[in-house]
């Protein structure tokens, strides 16, 4: 099998405010336990897993809002196509009304961008799910730590 993708670097992601100021963030660097410091590791983990679930968040709301302008979209034409079709004289089926609302240039534009978001929506969520396994590993390392230690 084999799978093309547009770039193999899953690992870093960058995160811009509205100023425009910009953090980089190593998935692997945030999610990596450090066995000599398991405490550190434990005691950062909850604010770690704050700051990604908000972030995941922030990413449905603009993603959802998205999703919004699509439907807007969607219904603008709709009423348009309608009324085309009725200065013509002619009764459109619901299918003739869908086809032409999805080859409209502006509908394929934002459906790209609902995509764009529904795929950032979907990456975060692994790491956020990626924070829950780890505080299950860290749990199980200082289980394990306090039992070589007896």
């Amino acid at each position: 099998m084999e799978i093309q993708v547009d770039s193999l670097d899953f690992d870093t992601i960058t995160i811009k405010d509205k100023n425009n100021n910009e953090t980089i963030l190593s998935i692997q660097d945030e999610l990596k336990i450090d066995e000599i410091n398991l405490n550190e590791s434990f005691m950062t983990q909850s604010s770690k897993f704050a700051y990604w679930a908000n972030l995941l968040e922030i990413v449905r709301r603009y993603s959802e809002a998205e999703e919004r302008k699509l439907e807007t979209i969607g219904a603008q034409l709709n009423l348009s196509i309608r009324e085309w079709y009725k200065q013509n004289k002619e009764k459109p089926t619901k299918d003739m009304i869908e086809a032409r609302i999805m080859i409209d240039k502006n509908y394929q534009e934002q459906l790209k961008v609902v995509e764009e978001w529904k795929y950032k929506t979907k990456q975060l969520q692994y790491v956020v799910k990626a924070f829950e396994q780890r505080v299950n590993a860290l749990t199980h390392l200082g289980v394990t730590n306090k039992l070589q230690l007896n």
